[in-house]
This record gives C-alpha cells, sequence and structure tokens, in this order.
C-alpha cells in the first residue's frame, strides 16, 4: 500500500511498517496490531421445555463476562418465564463479544378433569371420562381417556401434557338393589276395600299411579 492510511483485518497478531519517504530522504517505523480471539458463548438449560411456573437454569461459558437480555449479568441466571421466551446472552473478554441464545418453551398446563355419572346400581356399570390432557393414567391401571368401572371407590386420573401434570378425582358409589316386596294376594267382595303395604325401599310407584 502506498497511502497515508491504510485498513487492516488480520486474523493473527501482525506488524505493519511503513516507509516514508522525501526526496531522497527516508525514515521507517512500525506498528503491532494484536488480535484477540472472539468469545464463543454458549448456553446450557436444565430444561428447555417447561411447565408455566416451573424454574430451570440457564449457564453460560466461554467468556469473562456476561450480560443476559433480562438484565441479569453472572454466568448462571435462573428464570421462571410464564410464556415461551428467547434468551440471549453477550459474552465479552474484555475487548471482543459475541452473543449466544436459547429458547425456553412453556407448555400451557393440563387442567384435569373427570365426568361421568358416579352413582349406579349394583350390577350396572359406570363410565368415567377424563380430559384436560394427552395422556391418562388413572389409578386403576387404564391408560385411556375413558374407563368402565362396577366397582365402588375413589378413582383418580393423572393428566399429562409433555412434562406438566395435572390430577382429578371421581368417587364412584354403588347403592344395593332394593327388594321389593308387597302385601299377599287377598280376596275381597265387591265394593269393599283394602290396604295393600310394600317394603324394601324408599320410593314407590304403584300400577295404577299412587306413589
Amino acid at each position: 500500500a502506498t497511502t497515508s492510511a491504510i485498513t487492516v483485518s488480520p486474523t493473527a497478531n501482525t506488524t505493519y511498517s511503513v516507509t516514508i519517504n522525501i526526496g531522497s530522504c527516508s525514515n521507517s517505523s512500525s506498528a503491532s496490531v494484536n488480535v484477540v480471539p472472539l468469545p464463543k458463548p454458549t448456553i446450557a438449560a436444565t430444561n428447555t421445555l417447561i411447565c408455566g411456573g416451573d424454574i430451570t437454569t440457564l449457564s453460560a461459558t466461554g467468556g469473562n463476562t456476561y450480560v443476559w437480555s433480562n438484565g441479569m449479568n453472572s454466568a448462571t441466571i435462573a428464570v421462571a418465564p410464564s410464556v415461551t421466551t428467547t434468551y440471549t446472552v453477550t459474552s465479552g473478554n474484555g475487548v471482543c463479544t459475541d452473543t449466544a441464545s436459547v429458547k425456553i418453551k412453556v407448555l400451557p398446563p393440563p387442567h384435569a378433569s373427570i365426568a361421568g355419572n358416579n352413582i349406579l346400581c349394583q350390577g350396572n356399570a359406570a363410565t368415567l371420562t377424563a380430559s384436560g390432557g394427552g395422556t391418562y393414567s388413572w389409578s386403576s391401571g387404564q391408560t385411556t381417556s375413558v374407563i368402565n368401572t362396577s366397582t365402588a371407590g375413589s378413582y383418580s386420573v393423572l393428566v399429562t401434557i409433555g412434562s406438566c401434570t395435572d390430577v382429578a378425582v371421581s368417587n364412584v358409589t354403588v347403592n344395593a338393589n332394593p327388594n321389593a316386596s308387597v302385601s299377599p294376594d287377598v280376596v275381597i267382595v265387591q265394593g269393599q276395600s283394602t290396604n295393600l303395604s310394600a317394603s324394601g325401599g324408599t320410593n314407590y310407584i304403584w300400577n295404577n299411579g299412587m306413589n
């Protein structure tokens, strides 16, 4: 180069010299350019897929200083985003800086619920239908969203979406069947009346409409 100013982009430490001429007179000088390697930041996350309200830890390496997009400036930070968020860290080594990013995806929480008639008569079956998630795990061992049971008891279902879970409970009651009985046959004279008595239950409906 023969101009008084030059632009250089060395990839390693380099010394540049220049010779200045005035007529037949000359002089030389030199300058060294030291190349500092760029930092290479990386981010490690304990979890990049979390449930709302959960905490994940982000750890940056590859530099001497760190500044995060949320304003924190330590190498390791704990975050609990409520929505899917991308975190960026700027890493420096005193002269040069570079950035790295990580996306933390927040899954929507499941809302477990159980529908179905949970009060039944002996000999009948109850159908319980779970909803609110991607997968289902019942306390009775089934993994389908719909189960049938004729046994009294408490039934819980674990509803899962990704790593997020929720639980719902339904209590099944099995009522014993009534044992109906009525007064024995009677013979009356036309025009007379008689009393008939039924037992074995709490509600009674006769075929003549009386109850």
